[in-house]
């Protein structure tokens, strides 16, 4: 009897033990890039300095065979400056910072400085800039301490996306051209002109 009433302060205090462990440390080194995807698209036109706009990991980031970050983690940036498309150039850049990323099960990491810079190939009569599902690495500047038990938690949760299957936010559309006609060519586009059958192409790549 005296086994058992000595038994339950050990087993409490181990519990309490158990629950002010320290978090497990996991560093991401700076340098790393990550793959993400847009969940919404940047407008040509009306896309501004400040705006927010919000992405999702694509590609898993590992540390040492320790998952950091699984695909579906989701991050909160913000436009920092926009150039746009004109007459004369079909390129247009922006830069996106990130202060956010939210885990799957709610863990939530604020970043200290992370950045993505972005060529984008376009007409300028284009609507959109960079469509739903666009893809782009951002670049840690600094390293970055993640809690490794609350990562492992997420990972079961996590769902890798699927942006080529996100549906086009763009309102341009292919026009087929009359059967037995040449096509109309819009001034402008890239090279000169766009022949109206193929429509715009848009493509993007890294700085």
């Amino acid at each position: 009897m005296r086994l058992a009433l000595l038994a339950g302060p050990f087993t409490l205090c181990g519990c309490l033990a158990q629950e002010l462990a320290p978090p497990q440390p996991l560093t991401i080194p700076a340098g790393t890039a990550v793959m993400m995807g847009l969940t919404g698209p940047v407008w040509a036109k009306s896309a501004q300095p400040g705006e927010t706009d919000y992405t999702e990991t694509t590609f898993p980031v590992a540390v040492d065979g320790t998952m950091a970050i699984p695909p579906g983690t989701y991050f909160k940036g913000t436009i920092d400056i926009v150039f746009r498309a004109s007459s004369r150039s079909s390129d247009a850049e922006f830069r996106m910072s990130f202060a956010q990323m939210v885990f799957a099960n709610g863990y939530t990491v604020a970043l200290p400085a992370a950045v993505a810079m972005v060529n984008v190939l376009v007409a300028p009569q284009s609507d959109v800039l960079l469509d739903n599902g666009t893809q782009f690495e951002m670049v840690l500047e600094q390293p970055l301490a993640l809690d490794a038990s609350a990562i492992a938690a997420a990972v079961p949760l996590s769902h890798p996306p699927k942006p080529r299957g996100w549906k086009s936010g763009s309102l341009c559309r292919p026009v087929p051209a009359t059967p037995g006609t040449s096509d109309t060519y819009i001034p402008g586009g890239p090279g000169g002109a766009v022949p109206r059958a193929a429509g715009y192409d848009f493509g993007t790549r890294r700085a």
